[in-house]
């Protein structure tokens, strides 16, 4: 089977899919949030890796799809932090700033397939240099899964040493978390079956604005399963996708389940600080229906500061004329 995944890559290697990779090296605290495996060094600036995919994930497993996009959004995360640790040497205490993502869902069909595990290769396009010393990689992830292309991903990533990250965050290190009552949408317009897993307010409309407020959960162990000072981008990838899912309903009278996610841009600007309130916005001029496919630009603002640049596609399930 991997001989038929890999092609010209590297033949010989036969991962490890019964074991996940030491929790340190992605990030995380729990071995439950951990979905790599094993990796293999295919050329210079090239590398492979595998996945294994949790058959029962309160957050991960949460939704309609066998395989829900999020996920594949987190394995392609951690292979980013893994290839720095382990093939550039990038220290284990340093902190990691994520730039800009460009995600695409290739296969739509594989993510209502139960696939156990997947294979990443993993490009390196660009390391950033600054002042001689290595300070962040651009990636180019391809996904596959049984032999199939399903996703892809181009990740733009910084590295910072901790007295520089102490320096940049010192203020946020010291604000209490305040967790507001903010009214969330229904689980079902979100396409969750589980409560805690809804990130935003209900929509508020305002001329030709339309906004929503995040709302993070700082106990949810899969965004929050070691301390943190500011909002995940995991948790900003789903808030945005929440947003553009019930202005998709209220507004365009789009069903949830209608609407599969198929395209996320996003450059993040700023940190998404607790102690802010941080909204999406989007203006009805960029929200569009075309080629059967539901498109819409939205901000993350908090306190007039652009945090968050993104657009969202989604392929119209059934169809749906403009």
């Amino acid at each position: 089977m991997f001989d038929k995944v890999l092609g010209k890559e590297k033949k010989n290697w036969q991962p490890n899919i019964d074991s996940v990779v030491p929790r340190y090296l992605v990030h995380k605290s729990f071995v439950g949030e951990v979905f790599l495996s094993d990796s293999c060094k295919d050329s210079d600036g090239s590398f492979l890796l595998s996945a294994i995919f949790p058959q029962a994930h309160c957050y991960y497993n949460d939704s309609s799809q066998k395989i829900d996009v999020s996920l594949l959004l987190e394995v392609f995360r951690q292979c980013s932090i893994y290839v720095s640790h382990i093939f550039y040497s990038i220290p284990l205490d340093f902190k990691f700033i994520f730039d800009s993502a460009h995600f695409n869902l290739i296969d739509t069909h594989c993510i209502n397939t139960k696939h156990q595990y997947a294979i990443v290769v993993v490009k390196v396009i660009e390391e950033k240099i600054k002042r001689g010393n290595l300070n962040g990689l651009i990636l180019e992830m391809s996904m596959y899964c049984n032999t199939q292309l399903c996703a892809t991903k181009i990740m733009d990533i910084s590295f910072l040493q901790p007295k520089l990250w102490q320096k940049l965050r010192h203020v946020a290190q010291y604000v209490a978390v305040e967790q507001n009552e903010i009214e969330l949408i229904p689980k079902e317009i979100g396409g969750k079956k589980l409560d805690s897993n809804i990130v935003v307010s209900d929509i508020v409309c305002s001329f030709d604005l339309f906004y929503s407020t995040i709302v993070p959960n700082t106990n949810h162990p899969a965004f929050f399963d070691h301390p943190l000072d500011h909002i995940p981008a995991s948790l900003l990838f789903e808030a945005l996708r929440q947003h553009a899912l019930i202005v998709a309903c209220k507004l365009l009278n789009i069903p949830t389940n209608c609407l599969l996610l198929v395209e996320v841009i996003a450059e993040f600007k700023s940190f998404c600080e607790f102690f802010n309130i941080n909204q999406c916005y989007s203006k009805k001029e960029n929200i569009k229906i075309r080629d059967n496919q539901f498109i819409i630009d939205i901000e993350v603002v908090a306190k007039e500061t652009i945090c968050v640049v993104s657009q969202l596609k989604f392929s119209i399930l059934g169809g749906k004329d403009d």
